[in-house]
């Protein structure tokens, strides 16, 4: 008897719920096949499945014994970074959650490899509890090239990465011509021995490692970040348009009063405004985001792209966009006088900067003004009647843009009063030279005019995320689960031995209330660095954790989709629900988007901190041999026997 020909989401489906039933042992491969009833006829399929799954991290194949569900196990599957020290920390796959991997116990692993990491309990000379973790094996092998410096000792030759999170010297088996001293690009050999140490072969030889222009094409090349678009892109995007029989079915808004707040060097613009005044003493806000997801349809060449660069990188001399230009700051970028495609959240806002309403649309408009942060600012710290008729804004423009901080103000406070995090750190913009070396560091205000657009696009996100809550339906949360116990009990014992007393930190609120207690103290910033970093990191997941930072039981990101793969898949349910389409995408696929697109945003921000480090290394070197070297205010963080470190709030 021939058995039916089986689809492939039906196996997966078969094997999935087998392996998560609270009886299931594990199987081996034939023996999970059969017992999810997948018959000899399906097993090519089956295995092919199985292998996919196994790819991402969903099933572990453990020696011995078959295959098991992740995460039901000692066996965990996540993502491994390094200290500078050379410990690990693995963030484990579609969680918050990280373990720490002592030094020693991290096996062959290279940053960003997908590892199996075995838990233990152990116990500290106090008798205290702990789980400690060790890397089982390299799951998947991600760092496949370093970037980094030749050097020469005796008849040895070796790299020594140039990324701070390769605690490790490459040893180089094929120099390929390479100097000592010169910047090179290594190919990895199989890795298998962690007694020796790794080696690789020279491929490109970059240039002088003392060559400031070269920091940013090094940089590009150890994270493997995309530059380029393919030609099946760029074809894809160039094709793109619209016309107005695309404004059927859309909330007209062209003549709204409509304007972006942005940075002046912005080119792509993701988000509009609009106030207008209600009954009652509510307002209308209207946030205005770019309709990306009309643009960049699932599963073609833009999509694939998109999902793979996961996010933007804002390097300080260079922007790798996820979206080509041709729609990043062409037909998606909201620019002025431009009738644009847009998706629409208008809320209403009470006295009090409650939101007490929402409704959704698609939407056409046509932004008004063009304002940037520093434009926004001098408005509302303008006197009464005041107009900047060379940046096209009248006094009633002034007068509206002062309402909407008004309100901003409100939403902020109540924000605020539900326990969000008062964390203001200073920020700065490092200004680079055509000789590639910094030629200003400017402080970035944290004004209201950046706080405003904060405010709104923090409330739109949280309208978007209850409204498919609201529905029963899946979705990417951004989440921030609350610090752990421990984390929370040490920045006690910071706050007591500084003479301030901080509370019980585990309460609600009570980490919140502190931050604001200290807010006015000179040793404010190091306070609330040392908070920050007792704080988990967000990251993008299917499981409603909520968001601790922001006080918000509902998040999601949804107002950045010219540069944030996540938005854009928001986007696409907010689009199915105005049409009562339910089935736009599987869990599943979000599950795997939650993961691909936490692992590139951490990428992004591991690259952008490398760059703006090599950048401030070689900027302090002059300033120390320099004879009239500039001073700088600093903060000293800690004092050990070797020193102590101190940090520099102009230069963060």
């Amino acid at each position: 008897m021939t058995q039916n020909k089986m689809e492939w989401g039906q196996v997966r489906q078969k094997l999935l719920s087998l392996v998560s039933h609270k009886n299931y042992t594990p199987l081996k491969v034939n023996e999970l096949l059969n017992e999810a009833g997948v018959g000899e006829g399906n097993h090519k399929l089956g295995k092919d499945v199985i292998s996919e799954l196994v790819r991402e991290g969903v099933l572990i194949s453990i020696k011995r014994k078959g295959l098991v569900k992740a995460g039901e196990a000692d066996l965990l599957t996540g993502t491994i970074t390094f200290t500078k020290k050379g410990a690990g920390i693995v963030t484990i796959t579609n969680s918050a959650n990280t373990f720490y991997i002592p030094k020693g116990e991290t096996g062959t692993a290279m940053p960003g490899d997908k590892v199996v990491i075995r838990l233990s309990r152990k116990r500290n000379r106090s008798g205290e509890s702990y789980t400690e973790a060790c890397v089982v094996r390299v799951e998947e092998r991600r760092c496949r090239t370093v970037v980094g410096t030749y050097h020469e000792r005796g008849r040895l030759s070796f790299v020594t990465p140039m990324q701070s999170s390769i605690p490790m010297d490459i040893v180089v088996t094929d120099a390929n011509g390479a100097n000592v001293g010169e910047r090179v690009l290594v190919k990895l050999d199989e890795w298998d021995d962690p007694s020796l140490p790794p080696q690789g072969a020279v491929t490109e030889l970059l240039g002088a490692a003392d060559d400031p222009q070269l920091d940013t094409i090094a940089v590009i090349k150890s994270y493997n970040l995309p530059e380029a678009f393919s030609e099946e892109v760029i074809q894809e995007a160039e094709k793109s348009g619209f016309s107005d029989d695309d404004y059927v079915g859309r909330e007209d808004l062209r003549e709204s009063f409509i304007f972006t707040i942005d940075p002046a060097s912005a080119r792509d613009f993701d988000d509009a405004v609009s106030l207008i005044p209600k009954p009652d003493d509510c307002w209308e806000l209207g946030v205005h985001i770019a309709d990306v997801a009309h643009f960049v349809t699932e599963g073609s060449a833009l999509d694939r792209e998109a999902y793979e660069r996961g996010t933007s990188v804002y390097l300080p001399d260079k922007v790798i966009p996820m979206l080509p230009p041709q729609l990043s700051n062409g037909l998606c970028s909201l620019n002025p006088n431009k009738d644009r495609l847009a998706f629409s959240i208008f809320m209403t806002i009470n006295s009090r900067g409650q939101v007490i309403g929402s409704r959704f649309a698609n939407s056409v408009i046509h932004s008004k003004l063009r304002m940037s942060y520093h434009q926004a600012f001098q408005a509302l710290k303008s006197p009464p009647g005041a107009s900047f008729p060379e940046w096209e804004m009248d006094a009633d423009v002034v007068s509206l843009l002062k309402d909407a901080w008004t309100i901003a103000e409100k939403v902020r406070k109540h924000r605020y009063d539900n326990g969000a995090l008062h964390i203001d750190l200073p920020q700065s913009f490092i200004n680079i030279g055509k000789d590639g070396k910094i030629a200003s560091i400017d402080p970035v205000m944290q004004d209201p005019a950046h706080q405003l657009i904060e405010e709104y696009m923090i409330l739109a996100n949280e309208a978007i995320s209850r409204a498919v809550a609201e529905q029963e339906m899946p979705q990417i949360y951004r989440i921030h689960e609350e610090p752990d116990p421990e984390k929370l009990a040490e920045l006690e014992m910071v706050f007591i031995e500084a003479g301030i007393s901080p509370g019980n930190l585990s309460a609600p609120k009570m980490l919140s209330r502190l931050l604001i207690k200290i807010s006015d103290m000179p040793q404010a910033h190091l306070w609330c660095m040392k908070a920050l970093r007792s704080l988990k990191r967000a990251v993008y997941s299917t499981s409603r954790e909520g968001h601790f930072g922001l006080a918000k039981e509902f998040y999601c990101h949804f107002t950045s989709p010219i540069r944030r793969y996540p938005d854009l898949i928001m986007h696409r349910i907010m689009k199915g629900l105005l049409v009562n389409n339910r089935n736009v995408i599987t869990r599943e696929r979000m599950d795997q988007i939650c993961f691909q697109s936490s692992d590139r945003e951490n990428r992004a921000i591991s690259a952008e901190r490398e760059i703006i480090d090599q950048k401030k290394i070689r900027f302090f070197q002059e300033q120390l041999e320099a004879d009239n070297a500039r001073e700088f205010d600093a903060f000293v963080t800690e004092v050990n026997n070797f020193g102590m470190t101190v940090e520099l709030p102009e230069a963060q």
